[in-house]
């Protein structure tokens, strides 16, 4: 099983004023560095840029902001977290809602018995009424450590991508803060482990628990 780093993400749902989220802004008040990577995003998107220090990531947006770790270590995920609790409280008047922790795997040989999930009864049926399954999504709502675990299992041909999303659902910037600090190392580790556990799927990463 191989990691998708673009799926590690803290989302912070709120409405935010993208406008403050300048370089120098970024720089001096959250990574806390002389200067930070900036990447213009070309497309239809409310998100023009991406900001990056090392193996971190922050995307502004008016309704969320999202931070990125680009690496399975301790530090990127803490840094992530140190990220995200810093914006929540320099910008604590910012009507925020929820918030999401966020990893993604893709496996693209899945053991037999893990393919047998997608399995469903309805599935000769309709390919008696001429229809081919072309893919296949599991949803599970679970309650794991006084968190909601949302597990999106998704088979495509003979591949399966995986998304597990903490939610957090809160009442103010100040109490996401509260939420996810943290957050971002203990949840890693629950992800590796229920996916080991239940599906029998471990990451092919050298670094697999962070150091």
């Amino acid at each position: 099983m191989k990691i998708d780093y673009t799926q590690w993400t803290i989302v912070v749902i709120g409405l935010w004023n993208r406008h403050i989220f300048s370089p120098k802004w970024v720089a001096d008040n959250l990574f806390q560095v002389a200067q930070v990577e900036t990447q213009l995003i070309i497309g239809p998107t409310s998100t023009p840029f991406r900001y990056s220090v090392g193996n971190v990531t922050l995307v502004p947006a008016g309704d969320r902001l999202i931070v990125g770790a680009k690496v399975n270590t301790d530090e990127a995920l803490t840094l992530a977290e140190s990220i995200g609790t810093k914006a929540l409280g320099l910008l604590s008047h910012t009507p925020v809602s929820a918030v999401g922790v966020n990893f993604g795997f893709t496996e693209e040989t899945p053991p037999p018995e893990f393919v047998a999930l997608f399995q469903i009864s309805d599935a000769t049926k309709l390919a008696d009424a001429g229809c081919e399954i072309v893919g296949t999504e599991i949803l599970r709502k679970l309650n794991k450590n006084d968190s909601v675990l949302n597990v999106k299992l998704v088979h495509e041909k003979t591949t399966v991508r995986i998304h597990m999303n903490f939610h957090y659902d809160v009442a103010s910037a100040s109490d996401a803060a509260e939420q996810l600090k943290g957050k971002l190392v203990p949840n890693r580790n629950t992800s590796l482990e229920l996916l080991s556990q239940v599906y029998g799927l471990n990451v092919e990463e050298e670094v697999q628990n962070g150091n």
